[in-house]
């Protein structure tokens, strides 16, 4: 799949094509790290909350990061 196909895929669509999702998460004032999350956790979290659809990164490798 091409960058062009990943790009015009639905958050729903690119959580569900990903193998594993991965989201930032602050440990410091400075640093952070990817974390693996699962994909119902999110699910669930779209239907109550604002989404920022260019935060959802659809990855070559298949893994999906939300920034």
């Amino acid at each position: 799949m091409g960058y062009k196909e990943r790009n015009n895929m639905t958050i729903k669509q690119k959580i569900k094509k990903a193998r594993y999702v991965f989201g930032w998460v602050c440990l410091s004032e400075d640093d952070g790290a990817y974390l693996q999350i699962q994909k119902q956790s999110v699910l669930e979290s779209l239907k109550e909350n604002y989404v920022d659809e260019s935060k959802f990164v659809l990855r070559d490798c298949g893994d999906l990061y939300i920034n």
